[in-house]
């Protein structure tokens, strides 16, 4: 693993179907342990979708997987099923914007509502909010004039990458 490579943020998605696995916590736990990568700089990010069954058990296993050091995020925010209340009992660290919404936020008026209400909530939450899909110069402006705070993720900033390019030494 190349030295500098400690220093990425690392985010992973997690299905519904592996949160409900009964073990998924203690086995997220070994692998992260076992990386060596440090907890701080790994963000497991969710849908709306795990909350559809046991809350309380989702909760419980975030809870245990934040106490070692990792956080979560809540991914495609806007397009799930969950309530607010469910939503307040997660133990998140940030909310994204789903790429929708921010690609039709500057020809839509409900998209850009949507946006901002999406910011808002993640404020009053006190996490941070990200905006998926700024694929254009034209996006990153109008996001940063109109929702200033808000972080910018997409491909005008660079494009997906295999993980291996991050962890292989550079033989030159």
């Amino acid at each position: 693993m190349r030295a500098d490579s400690r220093k990425l943020r690392c985010s992973i998605n997690i299905s519904a179907k592996h949160m409900a696995e009964e073990d998924f916590a203690e086995a997220i736990l070994g692998l992260v342990a076992d990386s060596g990568y440090p907890p701080a700089l790994i963000t497991f990010e969710l849908t709306e979708s795990v909350m559809v069954k046991d809350v309380d058990a989702v909760v419980e296993k975030m809870e245990k997987i934040r106490n070692f050091g990792c956080t979560f995020s809540l991914d495609d925010f806007g397009t799930g099923y969950s309530s607010l209340s469910q939503l307040r009992r997660l133990p998140i660290s940030e909310i994204k914007i789903d790429r929708s919404f921010v690609l039709s936020a500057l020809n839509d008026s409900t998209s850009a509502d949507i946006v901002d209400m999406v910011k808002r909530i993640g404020e009053s939450m006190n996490v941070r909010v990200v905006a998926e899909g700024v694929e254009t110069q034209e996006h990153a402006d109008f996001l940063k004039t109109h929702h200033p705070g808000v972080y910018l993720q997409g491909y005008f900033f660079g494009r997906p990458a295999p993980l291996w390019t991050f962890f292989v030494e550079k033989s030159h």
